[in-house]
């Protein structure tokens, strides 16, 4: 009994050294540092996850989008259908939605999961099983109204620069978007009337890459560093308004 005792309290002690290391400055270790050490000491996650709570280390930045601020792309129809195959009720375990991504990718998987009607349960480090209780959830909305066409533009409407760039030729854009070639073609006018540039070097087919003028990428890039700005100040206040008496563990500055 003592032996295992002694070797139960080795591998705690481990296991904190290694959430220690891989935490900020707020006792924050992200979900995928985390599984790392259960990996790296062969634990089972939940142990590990266990053990950052007891600890006061809180786990951020989850894999599979359920908190934290992990980039998002597109649904995509072949994720989704392997992790329907994986589902139930409409839930996938997060064990499974790893499955699936050691086959597409965890972008893929993250993307697809917050793009449909699918949902993660039981977290392999335990921050969270099957959600029963509601949550609060901070939908920080972005709208920008045109002085010179009077038209209010959504982050919809943006995000088709970053769709535009991001994809192989506008025929994928518009298979993505579910619009024809024609209204695409329509949208993108609207946008370099509202913005007051040309957001597209020449005009193009639907087979072709189409380029971002300089303008078009300039901005873009700005507008994402307002959202990112913005999102990361209100999410943050949130917290501290709702969840503020929350204890955490944190390290102390360096001398």
């Amino acid at each position: 009994m003592e032996l295992a005792t002694q070797v139960f309290s080795d591998t705690r002690k481990k296991v904190i050294e290694l959430l220690d290391k891989y935490s900020d400055s707020e006792g924050r270790v992200e979900c995928r540092k985390a599984l790392a050490v259960s990996r790296r000491l062969g634990l089972d996650p939940a142990f590990v996850g266990r053990v950052a709570t007891e600890e006061g280390y809180r786990i951020s930045q989850c894999e599979l989008g359920q908190f934290g601020r992990k980039h998002i792309s597109g649904f995509d129809k072949k994720t989704y259908s392997l992790l329907k195959k994986f589902s139930k009720d409409g839930k996938v375990t997060c064990k499974d939605a790893y499955i699936v991504a050691q086959e597409v990718g965890l972008l893929k998987v993250r993307s697809t999961i917050k793009s449909s009607d699918l949902d993660v349960i039981d977290c392999q480090l335990g921050c969270f099983s099957v959600k029963k209780k509601p949550r609060l959830k901070l939908m920080v909305e972005f709208s920008i109204k045109s002085k010179n066409s009077g038209k209010i533009l959504t982050l919809e409407d943006i995000s088709l620069l970053r769709l535009i760039k991001e994809s192989k030729n506008l025929c994928e854009v518009v298979s993505k978007t579910g619009i024809t070639f024609d209204l695409l073609i329509d949208k993108i006018k609207e946008l370099e009337k509202s913005l007051r540039i040309q957001c597209l070097k020449r005009n193009y087919t639907c087979s072709e890459k189409a380029q971002l003028t300089d303008d078009a990428i300039l901005f873009l890039k700005k507008f994402e560093k307002l959202i990112d700005e913005v999102e990361g100040f209100a999410i943050k206040r949130f917290k501290q308004l709702f969840y503020g008496d929350r204890i955490y563990k944190s390290k102390e500055p360096p001398a």
